[in-house]
């Protein structure tokens, strides 16, 4: 974090402090201008005398004088212990800091969803020096965020008033990151109503609906899922794969059966019943599916051997869940040492786990891909970064 946004912060939390003890502020305040007028026009020190009194460098024998010291004492204590019992249950509340920074944020970029992607977005804004605000109602997703106290809007990234509070309408550039795609129309809806001109980016799976999407609300299109499949169509064709098994039945299974079946080459698909389930249209992509699925647990050498791993010149492990892929993937290798197996993950340790012994698999991040295409696209140059081909 910089000097500059260290400084912001403390500011902010000052504000806040300032604000959540009002009451208290005023209280003290109140006392002390109506003991000044007491002293000064009641009991006639004059105004001089009063203010001295006030604030205890001259004394006063009379008995309002001997009830002011007695009462300031619990008024000021009172105030204190006020601002210090703020401060402590301010302490475990620093989204109100992460509120206050997203109201006033500009020239930004909002995600919306802090999912795969989302992350990815805000690595690359952060690294660039880009001002990022994000929305998400998950509050353990973002629990980083939070106790960073980073610019965050804890809500609904459709809900228009989530949309406002992050700024929406002076940002340069939105990201609707999050999954699904009519969270995905909705919220592309509503921020083109708040701002007609930001460049708009939407992820969405269905092809069909991501073209209208597209058109509708002038919106740059991605899908994590088709960017990764298109990479593994490559890296089969590259190794003149003749037989692939794809371990989990989701949508990056059904494009990579989609790319790979023209090819000539064949493919199985092991139904786990783990993977997320394919959404959207993939245009006949599920034509003839039914007879290349294989159901059962990927972690059994029985399940591997009946799906043809033994045979295979290449295994994807479609899904995202790290600890089942280490087992699966041990598995593959113990039945399969020379396939090359390629497995879908978000991070970099993960990565690194998966590339060494006795895994050796190559390891894709469909996010990494979408972001990666977003920057050659010149999604981001509303914010300064320059088309390139690589992030």
């Amino acid at each position: 974090m910089t000097t500059e946004g260290q400084s912001q912060r403390k500011r902010i939390r000052a504000g806040l402090l300032l604000r959540q003890n009002r009451a208290a502020i005023f209280t003290v305040l109140a006392w002390f201008l109506a003991n000044y007028v007491i002293f000064a026009v009641v009991l006639s020190k004059g105004w001089t005398r009063a203010l001295w009194t006030l604030f205890y460098f001259a004394p006063d024998g009379s008995k309002w004088g001997n009830f002011y010291m007695t009462m300031s004492d619990f008024v000021v204590f009172g105030m204190v212990v006020s601002v210090v019992a703020t401060g402590v249950s301010r302490h475990y509340r620093p989204e109100q800091t992460s509120a206050v920074l997203a109201s006033m944020a500009k020239d930004h970029v909002v995600v919306l969803g802090f999912t795969n992607l989302g992350q990815r977005v805000v690595e690359l804004c952060e690294q660039k020096g880009i001002p990022v605000v994000v929305v998400d109602r998950d509050r353990e997703r973002v629990s980083s965020l939070i106790q960073g106290e980073r610019p965050l809007v804890l809500g609904d990234p459709e809900d228009s008033g989530a949309l406002a509070a992050a700024s929406v309408g002076r940002a340069k550039l939105v990201v609707i990151a999050k999954d699904g795609v009519e969270a995905g129309a909705i919220a592309a809806r509503r921020v083109r109503t708040i701002n007609p001109k930001v460049t708009l980016v939407v992820r969405c799976a269905d092809d069909d609906v991501g073209q209208v999407l597209g058109r509708a609300y002038d919106a740059k299109i991605v899908s994590t899922t088709r960017l990764a499949a298109r990479h593994i169509e490559q890296a089969a064709l590259k190794q003149g794969v003749r037989r692939c098994v794809l371990i989990g039945f989701n949508s990056l299974a059904v494009r990579v059966y989609a790319a790979l079946r023209p090819k000539g080459i064949e493919v199985t698909i092991i139904d786990d019943k783990t993977a997320k389930r394919p959404t959207g249209s993939h245009d006949g992509a599920l034509d003839g599916l039914a007879g290349a699925i294989s159901n059962g647990d990927p972690s059994s050498y029985e399940v591997l051997r009946a799906a043809g791993v033994h045979e295979a010149e290449l295994v994807v492990l479609t899904g995202e869940d790290l600890g089942h892929a280490l087992v699966v993937c041990e598995r593959v290798r113990d039945i399969n040492g020379q396939a090359k197996v390629i497995v879908r993950a978000f991070h970099e340790d993960a990565a690194a786990i998966l590339t060494q012994a006795p895994f050796r698999a190559e390891v894709v991040s469909s996010s990494r891909f979408a972001l990666r295409s977003l920057v050659r696209e010149g999604a981001f140059e509303a914010v300064g970064v320059e088309r390139t081909a690589s992030t």
